[in-house]
């Protein structure tokens, strides 16, 4: 063909120049989405000396956790077996290491965190591990604490384990390191009353809680002792100054107490002033819930729900039908403040808390108890857009400021279930 072109003296244009340039990637990334690849943490001599290894060794993963906290550590970090080890950092999800990690890897990983018998718990069927776990490093004071959950889950040769951990402060942050909003900070710590902060799972619940404890701590103004009950402990207060003591108990099989039941039960045979439960989500919990309230308890808890009317709908969906009502009703009179908490990233790559708030003031409460049964959850809802701080709008605002984009804004929206 160029013998051709060139017997009739046509000239074609060099188009090697034309071709994009393919840069080589490193084997280290190959695994990573092109986006990340300018990330510090991949090109860390110590985490790609990290990658080199075939296989994890009892201990690694404290070096592997040592690597990420410094570059700011990692929301969650996740390892299941014939799979990618993961983190996810500012709701994006980033893969690590240059291979997926295999069955026999995550057991020697669980046997070096954990014992024997709760290894083989977590492998039971229906069964799944929560528990505390603690990484020293020589050069810094307070060690990277973790939440972690071991569960089985069904890989493709069959069952496995999966273990997830949630990177946790270690010092319990204050009002001013969330950026609470005013009226959280002048309503949480009342003498009596209950205090729930509602959510996803992710989404800051505990770690608001964990501000409104710290504060009440550190007041010099109110002597209170506080008792805590949580799956498992996930802030330690005593690095905190304060005369105010909190002490904390776990709930599990292995811990202090079965149930969260169990632990309320517990506390209201004690004399605290206040009474914080990681997590209300059985039957018997919310049956027994008001009576912190009262009792004459501060009641502080966190549940899974969508909004701050759907808080009474779990309960509903809970309790014997029988009683759905009374407990709701009881719920509402010893109701002093609710939150419903999302967060969404940024334009600029952070994470900002869209917050929905309803004071229970006896005038709303005399508002909403007026209602018959079955608008009772509706009114909650009217409750919320006339007195309270309505997520919607939240949102609203959070896009005209350009803080989050549009397909945020609609994360949001259908997260507390409403429509755009």
């Amino acid at each position: 063909m160029t013998d051709l072109l060139n017997a009739f003296e046509i000239k074609v244009p060099n188009t090697d120049q034309l071709k994009p340039k393919l840069e080589p990637v490193p084997w280290f990334l190959l695994n990573v989405p092109k986006h990340f690849h300018k990330e510090p943490l991949y090109h860390d001599p110590d985490y790609i000396e990290f990658c080199k290894s075939e296989r994890f060794a009892k201990g690694d993963i404290d070096k592997l956790i040592i690597i990420l906290q410094k570059y700011g550590g990692y929301a969650d970090l996740i390892l299941a077996a014939d799979h990618y080890v993961m983190i996810k950092k500012k709701q994006r999800l980033m893969p690590l290491l240059a291979r997926k990690i295999s069955r026999e890897e995550i057991n020697i990983i669980v046997d070096g965190m954990f014992t024997e018998e709760q290894r083989s718990y977590a492998f039971s069927p229906g069964k799944q591990l929560d528990e505390s776990y603690e990484v020293y490093e020589d050069k810094v004071e307070l060690p990277f604490r973790n939440r972690v959950n071991v569960c089985s889950f069904q890989s493709r040769m069959g069952r496995a384990l999966k273990i997830t951990l949630r990177d946790l402060p270690a010092i319990p942050p204050s009002y001013d390191d969330l950026n609470v909003p005013q009226i959280i900070r002048d309503n949480a710590v009342t003498v009596e009353g209950l205090v729930a902060i509602c959510g996803q799972t992710g989404s800051g619940k505990t770690t608001l809680c964990a501000s409104i404890l710290r504060a009440i701590k550190e007041d010099p103004h109110n002597s209170r002792v506080t008792l805590t009950y949580e799956k498992p402990i996930e802030f330690q207060f005593d690095v905190l100054p304060g005369y105010n003591p909190i002490f904390p108990h776990t709930i599990g099989e292995f811990g202090d107490f079965k149930t969260f039941h169990e632990g309320l039960t517990n506390a209201l045979r004690c004399t605290p002033e206040v009474i914080f439960l990681g997590e209300s989500r059985e039957r018997e919990t919310f049956e027994t819930l008001p009576k912190i309230a009262e009792s004459g308890h501060l009641g502080i808890t966190t549940l899974h729900a969508r909004s701050i009317a759907n808080i009474f709908t779990r309960i509903g969906n809970e309790v014997d039908p029988s009683q759905m009502y009374g407990i709701i009703r009881q719920t509402l009179q010893y109701m002093h403040l609710a939150v419903y908490q999302w967060l969404a990233p940024t334009v600029d790559g952070e994470v900002m808390p869209l917050q929905e708030i309803l004071l229970f003031t006896n005038e709303v409460k005399e508002e909403i108890l007026s209602l018959p049964n079955e608008k009772l959850i509706a009114g909650i809802d009217k409750a919320v857009q006339k007195h309270g701080q309505c997520f919607h709008s939240q949102v609203e605002k959070a896009y005209r400021e350009k803080r989050i984009s549009k397909q945020t804004y609609r994360n949001a929206i259908l997260s507390s279930g409403e429509k755009e």
